[in-house]
């Protein structure tokens, strides 16, 4: 996740750009949170 959110900031604002963030920011919640399934 932590790579991913790296390589997200440095990409140009698009929507691939975004879809890398918003993997990257579950990934994050799931770690923090812990997975709920």
């Amino acid at each position: 996740a932590l790579m991913a959110d790296n390589t997200f900031h440095h990409l140009p604002v698009c929507e691939d750009g975004v879809l890398i963030g918003m993997i990257s920011w579950t990934d994050i919640m799931e770690h923090v949170l812990g997975d709920p399934a």
